[in-house]
Protein backbone atom coordinates (compact mmCIF):
# COMPACT_ATOMS: atom_id res chain seq x y z
CA UNK A 1 0.00 0.00 0.00
CA UNK A 2 2.35 2.69 -1.06
CA UNK A 3 1.87 6.16 0.64
CA UNK A 4 -0.86 4.44 2.60
CA UNK A 5 -0.21 5.64 6.46
CA UNK A 6 -2.15 4.88 9.42
CA UNK A 7 -3.17 8.55 10.90
CA UNK A 8 -5.56 9.60 13.83
CA UNK A 9 -8.77 11.20 13.46
CA UNK A 10 -7.88 14.40 15.14
CA UNK A 11 -5.06 14.76 12.37
CA UNK A 12 -7.56 15.42 9.65
CA UNK A 13 -10.46 16.95 11.15
CA UNK A 14 -11.22 20.78 11.51
CA UNK A 15 -13.74 19.58 14.24
CA UNK A 16 -15.25 16.98 16.45
CA UNK A 17 -18.22 17.80 18.65
CA UNK A 18 -21.11 15.39 20.59
CA UNK A 19 -24.54 17.03 20.60
CA UNK A 20 -26.93 17.66 23.47
CA UNK A 21 -27.44 15.54 26.13
CA UNK A 22 -31.28 16.20 26.48
CA UNK A 23 -34.20 16.33 24.15
CA UNK A 24 -36.48 19.92 23.33
CA UNK A 25 -39.69 20.51 23.34
CA UNK A 26 -41.54 19.21 20.32
CA UNK A 27 -42.64 21.52 17.54
CA UNK A 28 -44.69 20.59 14.20
CA UNK A 29 -42.60 23.03 12.43
CA UNK A 30 -38.98 24.24 12.28
CA UNK A 31 -35.81 22.50 11.95
CA UNK A 32 -35.30 18.72 11.90
CA UNK A 33 -34.51 17.26 15.35
CA UNK A 34 -31.69 14.50 14.27
CA UNK A 35 -32.03 11.43 15.78
CA UNK A 36 -30.13 7.82 15.64
CA UNK A 37 -33.40 6.84 13.80
CA UNK A 38 -32.68 8.93 11.19
CA UNK A 39 -29.81 6.97 10.63
CA UNK A 40 -29.92 4.41 8.95
CA UNK A 41 -28.21 0.83 9.60
CA UNK A 42 -26.56 0.86 6.14
CA UNK A 43 -25.35 4.32 6.30
CA UNK A 44 -27.01 7.88 5.32
CA UNK A 45 -29.71 9.80 6.25
CA UNK A 46 -33.41 8.75 6.44
CA UNK A 47 -36.31 11.73 7.21
CA UNK A 48 -39.35 9.81 6.75
CA UNK A 49 -39.91 10.22 10.50
CA UNK A 50 -38.68 13.75 11.36
CA UNK A 51 -39.25 15.63 14.91
CA UNK A 52 -38.89 19.18 14.81
CA UNK A 53 -37.47 21.79 16.67
CA UNK A 54 -38.80 25.61 16.92
CA UNK A 55 -36.63 28.35 15.40
CA UNK A 56 -36.91 29.82 18.34
CA UNK A 57 -35.08 27.69 20.24
CA UNK A 58 -32.99 26.27 17.12
CA UNK A 59 -29.86 28.87 17.91
CA UNK A 60 -29.67 27.59 21.60
CA UNK A 61 -29.29 23.85 20.38
CA UNK A 62 -26.67 24.60 17.89
CA UNK A 63 -24.50 26.45 20.36
CA UNK A 64 -21.72 23.76 20.06
CA UNK A 65 -22.36 23.62 16.92
CA UNK A 66 -24.71 23.45 13.76
CA UNK A 67 -24.36 20.41 11.44
CA UNK A 68 -23.57 21.93 7.71
CA UNK A 69 -23.30 20.01 4.46
CA UNK A 70 -20.80 17.30 4.21
CA UNK A 71 -20.33 16.54 7.91
CA UNK A 72 -20.08 13.12 9.13
CA UNK A 73 -22.83 12.57 11.91
CA UNK A 74 -22.85 9.28 13.63
CA UNK A 75 -24.34 7.58 16.86
CA UNK A 76 -22.07 7.15 20.22
CA UNK A 77 -24.26 5.41 22.47
CA UNK A 78 -27.11 2.81 22.53
CA UNK A 79 -27.32 1.24 19.13
CA UNK A 80 -24.07 2.22 17.78
CA UNK A 81 -22.45 1.64 14.30
CA UNK A 82 -24.40 4.35 12.31
CA UNK A 83 -23.04 6.79 10.27
CA UNK A 84 -24.42 9.37 7.79
CA UNK A 85 -23.21 12.44 5.43
CA UNK A 86 -25.10 15.70 5.88
CA UNK A 87 -27.04 16.55 2.93
CA UNK A 88 -26.97 19.87 1.25
CA UNK A 89 -29.82 22.36 2.44
CA UNK A 90 -30.80 19.75 5.45
CA UNK A 91 -31.48 22.37 8.44
CA UNK A 92 -30.88 20.41 11.40
CA UNK A 93 -29.26 19.82 15.17
CA UNK A 94 -27.41 16.98 16.35
CA UNK A 95 -30.33 15.09 18.82
CA UNK A 96 -28.88 12.91 21.65
CA UNK A 97 -26.42 10.21 21.64
CA UNK A 98 -25.26 11.59 17.96
CA UNK A 99 -21.37 13.26 17.70
CA UNK A 100 -20.42 14.56 14.18
CA UNK A 101 -16.68 15.03 12.76
CA UNK A 102 -16.04 17.68 10.39
CA UNK A 103 -13.23 16.77 7.82
CA UNK A 104 -10.43 18.96 6.83
CA UNK A 105 -10.65 19.45 2.98
CA UNK A 106 -6.92 19.79 2.64
CA UNK A 107 -6.23 17.04 4.22
CA UNK A 108 -8.83 13.46 3.66
CA UNK A 109 -11.56 13.49 1.69
CA UNK A 110 -14.97 13.35 3.47
CA UNK A 111 -16.17 10.68 1.54
CA UNK A 112 -13.44 8.23 1.80
CA UNK A 113 -13.14 8.97 5.68
CA UNK A 114 -17.21 8.38 5.59
CA UNK A 115 -16.63 4.85 3.78
CA UNK A 116 -14.11 3.69 6.04
CA UNK A 117 -16.09 4.38 9.45
CA UNK A 118 -18.43 2.20 7.24
CA UNK A 119 -15.82 -0.45 7.22
CA UNK A 120 -15.70 -3.77 8.65
CA UNK A 121 -12.24 -2.07 10.12
CA UNK A 122 -13.59 0.41 11.41
CA UNK A 123 -16.74 -1.88 13.29
CA UNK A 124 -14.04 -3.60 14.89
CA UNK A 125 -12.04 -0.82 16.09
CA UNK A 126 -15.24 0.53 17.54
CA UNK A 127 -15.93 -2.81 18.96
CA UNK A 128 -12.29 -3.25 20.73
CA UNK A 129 -12.98 -0.11 22.30
CA UNK A 130 -16.56 0.55 23.68
CA UNK A 131 -17.32 0.76 27.15
CA UNK A 132 -20.14 -1.16 28.66
CA UNK A 133 -22.73 1.01 31.04
CA UNK A 134 -25.43 -0.34 33.13
CA UNK A 135 -27.93 -0.57 30.26
CA UNK A 136 -26.14 0.21 27.25
CA UNK A 137 -22.22 0.52 25.29
CA UNK A 138 -20.81 3.79 24.56
CA UNK A 139 -18.06 4.86 21.67
CA UNK A 140 -15.72 6.60 24.76
CA UNK A 141 -15.89 10.15 23.23
CA UNK A 142 -12.76 11.37 25.24
CA UNK A 143 -10.85 8.87 23.20
CA UNK A 144 -12.20 8.97 20.19
CA UNK A 145 -10.24 11.54 18.71
CA UNK A 146 -7.14 9.12 19.29
CA UNK A 147 -8.60 6.23 17.41
CA UNK A 148 -6.79 5.57 14.17
CA UNK A 149 -7.45 4.48 10.47
CA UNK A 150 -5.51 3.63 7.05
CA UNK A 151 -5.27 7.13 4.78
CA UNK A 152 -3.78 6.99 1.31
CA UNK A 153 -2.80 10.31 -0.63
CA UNK A 154 -6.04 12.32 -1.42
CA UNK A 155 -5.98 11.87 -5.06
CA UNK A 156 -6.21 7.82 -4.04
CA UNK A 157 -8.93 8.84 -1.73
CA UNK A 158 -10.81 10.68 -4.71
CA UNK A 159 -10.62 8.09 -6.76
CA UNK A 160 -12.18 5.56 -4.20
CA UNK A 161 -14.48 7.87 -2.55
CA UNK A 162 -16.03 8.13 -6.36
CA UNK A 163 -16.21 4.42 -7.47
CA UNK A 164 -18.39 3.93 -4.22
CA UNK A 165 -20.05 6.99 -4.52
CA UNK A 166 -21.47 5.60 -8.06
CA UNK A 167 -22.85 2.49 -6.75
CA UNK A 168 -24.32 4.45 -3.87
CA UNK A 169 -26.00 6.74 -6.54
CA UNK A 170 -27.49 3.66 -8.16
CA UNK A 171 -28.68 2.52 -4.77
CA UNK A 172 -30.52 5.65 -4.25
CA UNK A 173 -32.00 5.42 -7.63
CA UNK A 174 -33.19 1.94 -7.12
CA UNK A 175 -34.65 2.60 -3.58
CA UNK A 176 -36.47 5.71 -5.32
CA UNK A 177 -38.21 3.78 -7.84
CA UNK A 178 -39.48 1.31 -5.10
CA UNK A 179 -40.77 4.39 -3.13
CA UNK A 180 -42.44 5.85 -6.11
CA UNK A 181 -43.66 2.25 -6.95
CA UNK A 182 -44.94 1.48 -3.73
CA UNK A 183 -46.64 4.72 -3.61
CA UNK A 184 -48.14 4.39 -6.78
CA UNK A 185 -50.27 1.30 -5.25
CA UNK A 186 -51.01 3.32 -2.22
CA UNK A 187 -52.32 5.98 -4.20
CA UNK A 188 -54.64 3.20 -6.54
CA UNK A 189 -55.93 2.28 -2.77
CA UNK A 190 -56.50 5.24 -1.44
CA UNK A 191 -58.69 6.16 -4.84
CA UNK A 192 -60.37 3.51 -4.90
CA UNK A 193 -61.75 2.56 -1.78
CA UNK A 194 -60.89 5.80 0.75
CA UNK A 195 -62.21 8.69 -1.32
CA UNK A 196 -64.31 6.22 -3.50
CA UNK A 197 -63.90 6.56 -6.66
CA UNK A 198 -63.49 3.42 -8.21
CA UNK A 199 -64.28 2.81 -11.90
CA UNK A 200 -65.33 -0.97 -11.42
CA UNK A 201 -67.99 -0.05 -9.18
CA UNK A 202 -71.60 -0.04 -9.25
CA UNK A 203 -72.96 3.03 -7.50
CA UNK A 204 -75.50 2.61 -4.73
CA UNK A 205 -78.82 4.13 -3.62
CA UNK A 206 -78.25 7.97 -2.43
CA UNK A 207 -75.12 8.14 -2.28
CA UNK A 208 -74.35 5.02 -0.42
CA UNK A 209 -71.80 1.96 -0.71
CA UNK A 210 -71.71 0.75 -4.33
CA UNK A 211 -73.64 -2.00 -5.28
CA UNK A 212 -72.40 -5.56 -3.63
CA UNK A 213 -69.92 -3.18 -1.44
CA UNK A 214 -70.23 -3.62 2.78
CA UNK A 215 -68.46 -2.76 5.68
CA UNK A 216 -67.22 -5.82 8.15
CA UNK A 217 -64.77 -6.64 10.44
CA UNK A 218 -61.17 -7.44 9.49
CA UNK A 219 -61.53 -10.65 10.87
CA UNK A 220 -63.84 -11.61 7.70
CA UNK A 221 -61.03 -11.20 5.39
CA UNK A 222 -57.97 -13.10 7.05
CA UNK A 223 -58.29 -17.16 6.86
CA UNK A 224 -54.61 -17.70 9.23
CA UNK A 225 -53.14 -15.94 11.65
CA UNK A 226 -50.10 -16.73 14.20
CA UNK A 227 -47.54 -15.29 16.29
CA UNK A 228 -44.24 -16.06 14.93
CA UNK A 229 -40.91 -17.75 16.59
CA UNK A 230 -37.63 -17.66 17.93
CA UNK A 231 -36.32 -20.63 18.95
CA UNK A 232 -32.93 -21.57 19.69
CA UNK A 233 -28.86 -20.29 18.58
CA UNK A 234 -27.80 -23.77 17.95
CA UNK A 235 -29.51 -26.97 16.48
CA UNK A 236 -30.16 -29.75 19.12
CA UNK A 237 -32.22 -32.87 19.28
CA UNK A 238 -36.00 -30.92 20.35
CA UNK A 239 -34.79 -27.92 17.68
CA UNK A 240 -33.31 -29.26 14.93
CA UNK A 241 -34.84 -27.07 11.91
CA UNK A 242 -33.00 -23.87 10.59
CA UNK A 243 -34.81 -20.93 9.76
CA UNK A 244 -34.50 -17.21 8.96
CA UNK A 245 -36.49 -14.70 11.48
CA UNK A 246 -37.55 -11.61 10.35
CA UNK A 247 -37.81 -9.20 13.31
CA UNK A 248 -40.24 -5.89 13.32
CA UNK A 249 -37.43 -3.50 13.33
CA UNK A 250 -36.52 -5.12 9.57
CA UNK A 251 -39.38 -4.71 8.60
CA UNK A 252 -38.47 -1.24 7.06
CA UNK A 253 -36.26 -2.47 5.51
CA UNK A 254 -37.80 -5.29 3.93
CA UNK A 255 -40.16 -2.81 2.29
CA UNK A 256 -37.43 -1.75 0.63
CA UNK A 257 -35.97 -5.10 -0.55
CA UNK A 258 -33.30 -5.51 2.08
CA UNK A 259 -33.24 -8.59 3.92
CA UNK A 260 -31.41 -9.89 6.98
CA UNK A 261 -29.81 -12.72 6.76
CA UNK A 262 -28.00 -12.64 10.36
CA UNK A 263 -30.41 -13.44 12.25
CA UNK A 264 -30.61 -17.51 11.71
CA UNK A 265 -32.23 -19.97 14.45
CA UNK A 266 -33.44 -23.69 14.86
CA UNK A 267 -37.34 -24.13 15.75
CA UNK A 268 -38.99 -27.39 16.87
CA UNK A 269 -40.62 -29.07 13.31
CA UNK A 270 -43.87 -28.15 14.37
CA UNK A 271 -43.15 -24.60 14.83
CA UNK A 272 -41.62 -24.09 11.74
CA UNK A 273 -44.41 -26.22 9.46
CA UNK A 274 -47.00 -23.93 11.08
CA UNK A 275 -45.15 -20.42 10.93
CA UNK A 276 -43.16 -20.88 7.43
CA UNK A 277 -43.56 -17.94 5.42
CA UNK A 278 -45.48 -18.45 1.79
CA UNK A 279 -45.47 -15.45 -1.00
CA UNK A 280 -48.81 -13.50 -0.28
CA UNK A 281 -48.16 -13.49 3.49
CA UNK A 282 -48.14 -10.38 5.72
CA UNK A 283 -45.64 -10.21 8.43
CA UNK A 284 -47.57 -7.86 11.14
CA UNK A 285 -45.43 -6.36 14.43
CA UNK A 286 -47.74 -6.96 17.63
CA UNK A 287 -45.28 -6.19 20.55
CA UNK A 288 -42.55 -3.67 21.17
CA UNK A 289 -42.18 -0.07 19.67
CA UNK A 290 -42.34 3.16 21.40
CA UNK A 291 -43.69 6.52 22.10
CA UNK A 292 -41.70 7.79 18.34
CA UNK A 293 -42.50 4.41 16.56
CA UNK A 294 -46.36 2.77 16.85
CA UNK A 295 -46.73 -0.90 16.30
CA UNK A 296 -48.85 -2.40 13.18
CA UNK A 297 -45.59 -1.35 10.69
CA UNK A 298 -45.90 -4.54 8.42
CA UNK A 299 -44.69 -5.89 5.07
CA UNK A 300 -45.72 -8.47 2.04
CA UNK A 301 -43.58 -11.83 1.52
CA UNK A 302 -43.06 -11.79 -1.93
CA UNK A 303 -41.48 -14.89 -4.56
CA UNK A 304 -38.41 -12.23 -4.69
CA UNK A 305 -38.05 -11.86 -1.00
CA UNK A 306 -38.12 -15.57 -0.56
CA UNK A 307 -35.68 -15.91 -2.98
CA UNK A 308 -33.23 -13.87 -1.61
CA UNK A 309 -33.33 -15.59 1.73
CA UNK A 310 -32.79 -19.10 -0.20
CA UNK A 311 -34.22 -21.11 2.83
CA UNK A 312 -36.74 -21.29 5.20
CA UNK A 313 -38.05 -18.17 6.59
CA UNK A 314 -40.57 -17.35 9.77
CA UNK A 315 -41.05 -14.02 11.81
CA UNK A 316 -40.05 -13.84 15.03
CA UNK A 317 -42.15 -13.88 18.37
CA UNK A 318 -43.12 -10.02 18.24
CA UNK A 319 -44.58 -10.23 15.09
CA UNK A 320 -47.86 -12.12 13.52
CA UNK A 321 -48.15 -14.38 10.19
CA UNK A 322 -51.01 -13.44 8.39
CA UNK A 323 -52.58 -14.81 5.89
CA UNK A 324 -55.68 -13.41 3.63
CA UNK A 325 -58.81 -15.35 2.91
CA UNK A 326 -58.36 -15.09 -0.89
CA UNK A 327 -62.14 -16.00 -1.49
CA UNK A 328 -63.26 -12.69 -0.27
CA UNK A 329 -59.86 -10.27 -0.69
CA UNK A 330 -56.71 -10.41 -1.54
CA UNK A 331 -53.24 -9.88 0.14
CA UNK A 332 -52.33 -6.73 -1.87
CA UNK A 333 -56.07 -5.37 -0.39
CA UNK A 334 -54.75 -6.16 3.07
CA UNK A 335 -51.43 -4.85 3.20
CA UNK A 336 -52.15 -2.02 1.58
CA UNK A 337 -55.55 -1.22 3.90
CA UNK A 338 -53.24 -2.48 7.22
CA UNK A 339 -50.16 0.55 6.10
CA UNK A 340 -53.76 3.01 5.74
CA UNK A 341 -54.91 2.07 8.89
CA UNK A 342 -51.12 2.71 10.41
CA UNK A 343 -50.66 6.24 8.13
CA UNK A 344 -53.99 7.63 9.47
CA UNK A 345 -53.74 6.39 12.98
CA UNK A 346 -56.56 4.25 13.73
CA UNK A 347 -54.53 1.54 14.49
CA UNK A 348 -52.77 3.31 17.36
CA UNK A 349 -56.51 2.86 20.26
CA UNK A 350 -55.55 -0.72 20.08
CA UNK A 351 -51.46 -0.31 21.70
CA UNK A 352 -51.35 -0.93 25.20
CA UNK A 353 -48.44 0.44 27.21
CA UNK A 354 -46.50 -1.57 29.61
CA UNK A 355 -43.13 -0.95 31.36
CA UNK A 356 -41.84 1.01 28.66
CA UNK A 357 -43.06 -2.07 25.79
CA UNK A 358 -45.68 -1.58 23.59
CA UNK A 359 -48.20 -4.48 23.16
CA UNK A 360 -51.31 -4.42 20.43
CA UNK A 361 -54.36 -6.18 21.04
CA UNK A 362 -54.61 -7.72 17.71
CA UNK A 363 -57.78 -9.92 18.96
CA UNK A 364 -59.72 -6.76 19.49
CA UNK A 365 -58.41 -4.96 15.69
CA UNK A 366 -60.30 -8.31 14.11
CA UNK A 367 -63.36 -8.20 15.90
CA UNK A 368 -63.76 -3.81 16.50
CA UNK A 369 -62.10 -2.40 13.47
CA UNK A 370 -64.39 -1.65 10.39
CA UNK A 371 -63.16 -2.45 6.96
CA UNK A 372 -64.65 -1.78 4.03
CA UNK A 373 -65.07 -4.91 1.89
CA UNK A 374 -65.54 -4.51 -1.80
CA UNK A 375 -67.21 -6.93 -4.17
CA UNK A 376 -64.53 -9.89 -5.63
CA UNK A 377 -64.64 -8.71 -9.08
CA UNK A 378 -63.27 -5.17 -7.85
CA UNK A 379 -60.65 -6.59 -5.97
CA UNK A 380 -59.49 -8.64 -8.80
CA UNK A 381 -59.41 -5.49 -11.28
CA UNK A 382 -57.62 -3.90 -8.30
CA UNK A 383 -54.98 -6.97 -8.11
CA UNK A 384 -54.59 -7.02 -12.04
CA UNK A 385 -53.24 -3.50 -11.76
CA UNK A 386 -51.37 -3.89 -8.36
CA UNK A 387 -49.74 -7.20 -9.53
CA UNK A 388 -47.36 -5.90 -12.14
CA UNK A 389 -46.28 -2.94 -9.77
CA UNK A 390 -45.83 -5.04 -7.04
CA UNK A 391 -43.96 -7.61 -9.52
CA UNK A 392 -41.37 -4.32 -10.73
CA UNK A 393 -40.60 -3.37 -6.94
CA UNK A 394 -39.48 -7.36 -6.60
CA UNK A 395 -37.51 -7.46 -9.61
CA UNK A 396 -35.71 -3.94 -8.34
CA UNK A 397 -35.15 -5.58 -5.16
CA UNK A 398 -33.28 -8.24 -6.20
CA UNK A 399 -30.97 -6.08 -8.06
CA UNK A 400 -30.80 -3.63 -5.63
CA UNK A 401 -29.24 -6.52 -3.23
CA UNK A 402 -27.16 -7.14 -5.81
CA UNK A 403 -25.84 -3.46 -5.71
CA UNK A 404 -25.59 -3.71 -2.45
CA UNK A 405 -23.79 -7.20 -2.01
CA UNK A 406 -21.08 -5.60 -4.71
CA UNK A 407 -20.58 -2.29 -2.75
CA UNK A 408 -20.31 -3.96 0.57
CA UNK A 409 -17.52 -6.71 -1.18
CA UNK A 410 -16.01 -3.52 -2.87
CA UNK A 411 -15.19 -1.18 0.65
CA UNK A 412 -13.12 -3.50 2.63
CA UNK A 413 -10.95 -4.31 -0.38
CA UNK A 414 -10.82 -0.85 -1.71
CA UNK A 415 -10.25 0.80 1.89
CA UNK A 416 -7.22 -1.69 2.75
CA UNK A 417 -5.62 -0.93 -0.18
CA UNK A 418 -5.50 -4.88 -1.50
CA UNK A 419 -7.38 -3.65 -5.20
CA UNK A 420 -5.46 -0.68 -6.63
CA UNK A 421 -6.81 1.86 -8.63
CA UNK A 422 -4.23 3.67 -10.13
CA UNK A 423 -3.90 1.55 -12.82
CA UNK A 424 -7.05 -0.78 -12.88
CA UNK A 425 -8.89 -0.73 -16.00
CA UNK A 426 -12.65 -0.53 -15.20
CA UNK A 427 -16.60 -1.83 -16.33
CA UNK A 428 -19.52 0.32 -16.60
CA UNK A 429 -21.05 1.76 -13.25
CA UNK A 430 -24.05 3.97 -14.58
CA UNK A 431 -22.65 4.55 -17.65
CA UNK A 432 -19.23 5.03 -16.83
CA UNK A 433 -16.40 3.12 -17.06
CA UNK A 434 -15.44 0.93 -13.92
CA UNK A 435 -13.67 -2.34 -12.81
CA UNK A 436 -16.68 -5.17 -12.57
CA UNK A 437 -16.68 -6.50 -9.30
CA UNK A 438 -19.70 -8.24 -9.16
CA UNK A 439 -17.95 -11.82 -8.88
CA UNK A 440 -16.09 -10.81 -5.76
Amino acid sequence: MNGWEMVKIKDIVKGFYDGPHATPKESDTGAVFLGIGNIKPEGGIDLSDIRYIAMEDFALWTRRVKPRKNDIVFSYEATLHRYALIPDDLLCCLGRRLALIRVDDTKADFRFIYYTLLSPFWKNQIESRLIAGATVERIPLIEFPNFQLPLPPLPIQRRIADILGRYDALIANYQQQISTLEGMAQELYREWFVRGRCPHAEPGEDGGLPVGWRVGKLREIISHYIGGGWGNDEPSADFPIGAYVIRGTEIPNLKQGQINSEVYRYHKLSSVESRQLAAGDIVFEVSGGSIDQPLGRNALITDEILKQYGDTVICASFCKQIRADGAVTSSYYLQLLFDQLLETQEMNQFEVQSTGISNFRFEDLLDYQPVLLPVKHVLDSFDKIVSPIRKKVGVLNIQLTTLRQTRDALLPRLLSGQLSVEEEKFGSVNGREETDYSQL
